[in-house]
């Protein structure tokens, strides 16, 4: 396969080009693929923090609930409005914190837990109430329009159906049941699922790191190799051809004309040596052309040195001066053209 010396750079380079885009993107899909399990995993434990932050304050307000539904009966007015107060206090700051956003939940689980902690809030109020009731105290607590919950001498929340046949400690277990339904079981299972996929999120986004470490590393040691397969076959197709055009060239520049060029491809290399071989072709014509020329002078040369030494004679035995004279000059200047003609052919 005949190509051109651009053709050869331009596949060089374009090899090592994909070889770079190729392991670079594989490279930043696993970044990326690592990004998003560690958002994942971000969103998995503060979905985790989260429920355990509703546990935690589930569990204050039944505590709260408790005290006040057991104390209802021999406490004065003044603790009694402050037992209130703070189971107010927690239902508030429960409802707030239900209010802010939370994300990754599965569908519907969510509104799961918001439907029974609303169930089981009213629940708890019925039971309070039913507590003042049975201690003839004229606190009860009710529910404003916008769904919270304060003290008042009547009430707007109605007793659930369970409750109507239940005696005081009936209703409390009832109750407590309830809760403890909502905190280990409601609330429980979700913190396990999330602590588990953040578990699993940890493990995956790991497992995309060293993938991608992997890659680098991989592709540095397959791009240093194809750098170097490259480099030698652009020094074999390119450099040392040119390096014995080189010494071809300078041996015919030093009269060696019998040698032949080794390389015949068709491309730049190829026209350098065909440019180079005619240069040698015309140089060898014309050292022939004066090779022959020289020869002639030569031979012209040796007759003019003949009859010049005939005429010598002559002019002696005439005894003219004056021709003596110009034909030892001209005699002088044939020998020196003899000797130039000589070493044309010499060399």
């Amino acid at each position: 396969m005949n190509l051109t010396v651009k053709t050869r750079i331009a596949v060089s380079m374009s090899i090592v080009l994909l070889m770079s885009v190729a392991t670079g993107g594989l490279s930043w899909f696993y970044h990326a693929r690592a990004a998003e399990y560690a958002a994942l995993s971000r969103a998995a434990f503060e979905r985790s923090a989260w429920i355990e932050t509703l546990s935690n304050q589930a569990t204050t307000f039944f505590g709260e609930a408790n005290d006040l539904a057991l104390g209802l009966d021999a406490a004065t007015t003044a603790e009694s409005s402050a037992e209130y107060g703070e189971v107010m206090g927690v239902d508030n700051d429960i409802s707030v914190f239900l209010s802010r956003p939370v994300e990754g939940f599965g569908e519907g689980e969510l509104e799961k837990v918001t439907g029974e902690w609303g169930a089981l809030r009213l629940a708890v109020f019925a039971w309070v109430n039913e507590h003042a009731a049975q201690g003839s105290l004229p606190t009860r607590l009710t529910l404003n329009p916008d769904g919270k919950v304060r003290a008042s001498i009547d009430t707007n929340i109605p007793m659930p159906d369970e409750f109507e046949a239940l005696d005081e400690n009936e209703m409390r277990t009832t109750v407590r049941s309830k809760a403890e339904a909502f905190t280990l079981r409601t609330l429980r299972g979700l913190g396990v699922d999330a602590s588990a996929e953040a578990q699993a999120a940890q493990r995956l986004e790991l497992e995309a790191r060293q993938r991608a470490l992997t890659v680098m590393i991989v592709s540095f040691m397959l791009s240093a190799i194809v750098v170097l397969i490259a480099a030698v076959w652009l020094y074999r197709t390119i450099a040392t051809p040119l390096n014995q055009v080189r010494n071809t060239a300078e041996r015919v520049s030093s009269g060696d004309f019998e040698l032949s060029f080794a390389y015949h491809g068709d491309d730049e290399i190829g026209a350098l040596v065909h440019a180079i071989e005619e240069m040698r072709d015309a140089v060898i014509m014309r050292v022939k052309v004066m090779q022959e020329m020289a020869g002639v002078v030569t031979v012209t040369a040796e007759s003019m040195r003949v009859a010049i030494d005939h005429a010598h004679e002559v002019a002696v035995a005439d005894d003219n001066i004056v021709l003596v004279e110009a034909l030892d000059e001209v005699g002088k200047r044939a020998s020196v053209l003899k000797q130039l003609a000589s070493q044309m052919l010499d060399s």
